[in-house]
């Protein structure tokens, strides 16, 4: 079970590693939801519906410790919309990755599909400076829909909001 906080910001790690700069804050927020939630990964988060999707700050949390261990690295820019993040590997990244190696083997199959299914959808992932404020919100839309289906009925929260 990937409930060890070390175990769950190598995800974060390996995440960084293999997207490269095509990753941003949202993308690890939606990333982390669909390993949780579409790909059975146990990571002990518990995701409530939010503006962009999923949102569970402990991923949050994840990503600063991991930040501050120097494992990635968050680069802020400003677009029309406001700050924007690229996350991207650390000088670090490999020692974590290392250590934590046996959870990310076990953990390998949820990755790759992530990896695999989402990972070219770079306006998913990080948002480009040059679109338009309004683009970016467009792009979501599909996504946050879908995001919002799967946590109203998946979780207890949500069967209390559809029968109100």
């Amino acid at each position: 079970m990937l409930t060890d906080p070390e175990a769950r910001r190598a995800v974060i790690i390996e995440l960084a590693v293999r997207l490269s700069d095509r990753l941003g804050r949202t993308g690890v927020m939606k990333c982390m939801y669909l390993l949780q939630t579409l790909a059975g990964l146990k990571l002990g988060y518990q995701f409530r519906l939010y503006t962009y999707g999923p949102y569970d700050g402990q991923v949050l949390d994840d990503l600063s410790v991991a930040e501050a261990l120097g494992a990635v690295r968050s680069k802020a820019f400003d677009w029309q919309g406001g700050t924007g993040y690229v996350i991207t590997a650390g000088p670090s990244s490999e020692a974590a990755l290392t250590r934590a190696r046996r959870y990310l083997d076990s953990a390998s199959k949820a990755i790759d599909w992530v990896v695999n299914k989402f990972g070219s959808q770079h306006r998913l992932f990080a948002r480009c400076k040059k679109e338009p404020a309004w683009f970016g919100h467009l792009v979501f839309t599909p996504v946050v829909i879908l995001v919002g289906l799967l946590l109203l009925f998946s979780t207890s929260a949500g069967f209390f909001l559809v029968q109100t």
